[in-house]
């Protein structure tokens, strides 16, 4: 009845759930110590801002990618790991939070 609840997945699908997840805590770390918007240490250009919010893109996909991965490793392959719960809460809570 109770099913046995692991730190790490088993399939490669949640695996791949919590890649995504920790690409997009990289993303996030990389934009914020190479592009401070607010006090920029180089003169500020419009190519600097395209690679910021290029980097801020692909982070929100690595979140929603890694949801959707992690829902299903958790509903197909019965994958129930705490790393990819917490995948799949950040999923929900970046689309929850985007502007």
């Amino acid at each position: 009845m109770f099913k046995k609840i692991k730190a790490l997945p088993d399939s490669n699908i949640g695996k791949a759930s919590v890649i995504c997840s920790v690409a997009f805590f990289l993303l996030i770390g990389a934009v914020n110590s190479l592009f401070d918007l607010k006090s920029p240490s180089w003169p500020q250009s419009s190519f600097n801002e395209l690679v910021a919010h290029t980097f801020i893109l692909s982070a929100f996909g690595m979140s929603t990618a890694g949801m959707i991965l992690g829902l299903v490793a958790i509903i197909k392959k019965k994958d129930y790991s705490v790393m990819v719960g917490f995948a799949v809460l950040l999923g929900i809570f970046m689309l929850i939070v985007q502007d």
